[in-house]
């Protein structure tokens, strides 16, 4: 077997502790072996903690370890950007959380310079790599529900004033942090790049989007209805129309164990929803695991997201949004 592939961590922060450290850990593809935190004595704590070899207290440390073959980027989503040319300038290869920078240009620039130096830089859309998701795409793929014809999907939950998430200045909003989600199912189910139709939001005193409505159009007349809010109750599911059935994925982008897929192969009123169920697996552990196998054979495989195309719809989506 090959070595596992070395991760170094930017930030100690909810995701990083919550999913990717144990994932790392779970993952036989990779390991992690250095953890960086600006706050004093974080990055040591959660290190003896999970048993990573090695804490220091800033991020250059990290990319600088001779070690290190990935960075893992964690930290808010104003500091994707510098990070991430950074940890590209260095040799090394880039998961960054999403969404992937705070502009398009922002995003343009990083994906130029990984191209330039032969690395991969990934977007962490985690939920793209369950096998739920997985069969929900070769069920649209194989015509098994006829020709897609609309796509909606929402994602919405409440969070805490002070979070760093409700501040523009942090790269905080609900499209950056959520709606990319809903942007990223609309794309994956249809297998091309939208027009933006329309876009509605709201926005608070800090400049940050407390969320989206927004319509996509798709060629082939297929549509898609995207709704993301940090002001409604928790919420999050897709559905999938075509002219001969429809795929429902409740809990969509963090399936709970069992997961479940719900598939109706039909259009007549006698069409009966059928259920499919997916034993619990750690999504998190699954992208880190296609990851690794990406960088073996230098290119990103699928289901993996680059992130630039998302990040064109979610630009357009909040500039129509500001303009309404």
């Amino acid at each position: 077997m090959s070595e596992p592939l070395k991760f170094g961590i930017l930030g100690c922060s909810r995701i990083a502790r919550r999913r990717y450290l144990p994932a790392l850990a779970g993952c036989p593809a990779t390991r992690a072996v250095a953890l960086g935190s600006r706050r004093p004595g974080a990055a040591r704590a959660w290190a003896d903690e999970f048993g990573v070899p090695r804490a220091y207290d800033s991020y250059e440390a990290v990319i600088d370890d001779p070690e290190v073959e990935v960075v893992y980027i964690a930290t808010t989503g104003a500091l994707h950007h510098a990070w991430t040319l950074r940890a590209l300038q260095a040799g090394k290869h880039v998961l960054c959380e999403k969404s992937l920078a705070m502009s398009l240009q922002q995003a343009e620039e990083m994906c130029a310079a990984a191209r330039e130096r032969g690395l991969l830089l990934q977007e962490a859309f985690m939920w793209r790599h369950h096998p739920r998701t997985l069969r929900a795409h070769e069920i649209v793929r194989s015509g098994e529900i006829g020709r897609l014809l609309f796509i909606t999907a929402h994602f919405t939950f409440t969070i805490d004033v002070e979070d760093w998430r409700l501040d523009a200045a942090e790269g905080g909003g609900a499209a950056w942090d959520i709606g990319c989600y809903c942007v990223n199912a609309a794309r994956l189910f249809a297998g091309r790049e939208p027009e933006l139709l329309a876009s509605r939001g709201r926005w608070n005193a800090r400049g940050a989007d407390l969320g989206l409505a927004v319509s996509l159009g798709f060629p082939e007349d297929l549509t898609a209805q995207l709704h993301f809010s940090f002001e409604a109750p928790s919420r999050a599911a897709v559905e999938l129309v075509g002219t001969d059935g429809f795929i429902r994925l409740p809990d969509a982008f963090g399936p709970p164990d069992p997961g479940e897929l719900i598939v109706q192969r039909g259009a007549g009123r006698d069409a009966k929803p059928e259920r499919e169920t997916f034993p619990g697996v750690d999504q998190f552990a699954e992208e880190l695991g296609n990851f690794a196998a990406s960088v073996a054979e230098g290119t990103l495989r699928f289901p993996a997201e680059d992130g630039l195309a998302n990040m064109r719809v979610l630009a357009r989506a909040l500039e129509r949004a500001r303009t309404v």
